[in-house]
C-alpha cells in the first residue's frame, strides 16, 4: 500500500486551475484574477495580479519550471505573459494577435513557444519574445505538441493532424481524424497517439533526421554515375 507525506499550505481566495511543473518543483494556482506560484520545497509563494478584466485562460510551465506562460483574455485579444517562477516578475509579454481561443506549448528545451489560434500556428523565441515562424493550419485550436527532439510540432484540425517541420515551415505529413484530437508523442518520437471520438489510434511517424537526409542525398548525388555525352 502506497503512503505519502502531506504537504499543505493554505492559500487565501478561490482556486480554479492547478498546474504542476514538469519536475514537480513548482505549482501554479489560478483563480480570482491572480496567479500564485508556490514552491513546496521552500514554502515560497509569489502572487501575480492579472486584473479581473483579463481573466486567465490557461498557464504552462517550461520543462525546467523556471518560466510560466500565462494566457490572459481581453475584450478582443489574448495575451501571453512570461513570468519568472523564482520571483513572480514579468520576463516579457507576447501579443500573438489571437482573436480566438489560444492554446500553447513549450518545446522540450524550453527555448521555443508554439501558439495556435484559429488557422494560425506561430512559434516564438522564449528568450527574447521574437516571432520565429507563422504558418497556416486547417482550423484547429487543440494544443500543439512538440516531438521529443523539438523539430516537429503536431496540430490537430477537424479532419486531420498535421505534422510541421519547424526548420523549414513545411508539413511533414498528415494523419486523418474524425474530429478535433488530442495528441502525444512517444518518448522516442516514433509513435504518435491520436485520441478523438472516444478512441485512440497509434501511428508510426518515423520522422527522418533532416541533417542525415541531406547528407544521404549529397552522398547519393556524389556517387551517381556521370552521364555520357552524345
Amino acid at each position: 500500500m502506497a503512503t505519502g507525506r502531506l504537504r499543505h499550505r493554505r492559500v487565501l481566495g478561490g482556486v480554479e486551475t492547478v498546474v504542476l511543473s514538469p519536475g514537480g518543483t513548482r505549482l501554479a494556482l489560478v483563480g480570482e484574477g491572480r496567479v500564485r506560484i508556490w514552491r513546496p520545497s521552500t514554502g515560497a509563494l509569489h502572487t501575480v495580479d492579472t486584473a479581473r478584466d483579463r481573466p486567465v485562460r490557461n498557464v504552462a510551465f517550461t520543462p525546467d519550471g523556471h518560466t510560466l506562460a500565462v494566457v490572459s483574455v481581453g475584450l478582443d485579444d489574448e495575451r501571453i505573459t512570461l513570468l519568472d517562477t523564482s520571483t513572480g516578475r514579468t520576463e516579457r509579454t507576447i501579443d500573438p494577435g489571437a482573436r480566438g481561443p489560444l492554446s500553447l506549448a513549450f518545446s522540450p528545451d524550453g527555448h521555443t513557444l508554439a501558439t495556435v489560434s484559429g488557422r494560425d500556428l506561430k512559434t516564438w523565441d522564449v528568450r527574447n519574445g521574437r516571432l520565429l515562424k507563422e504558418l497556416r493550419v486547417d482550423g484547429g485550436v487543440a494544443p500543439p505538441v512538440f516531438s521529443p527532439d523539438g523539430r516537429t510540432v503536431a496540430v490537430s484540425g477537424a479532419e486531420e493532424v498535421r505534422l510541421w517541420d519547424l526548420a523549414t515551415g513545411l508539413p511533414r505529413g498528415a494523419l486523418p481524424t474524425r474530429s478535433l484530437a488530442v495528441t502525444a508523442f512517444a518518448p522516442d518520437g516514433r509513435t504518435l497517439a491520436v485520441g478523438a471520438g472516444g478512441s485512440v489510434a497509434l501511428w508510426d511517424v518515423e520522422l527522418p533526421d533532416p541533417a542525415r537526409a541531406i547528407h544521404d542525398i549529397r552522398a547519393a548525388v556524389g556517387t551517381a554515375p556521370a552521364r555520357r555525352s552524345a
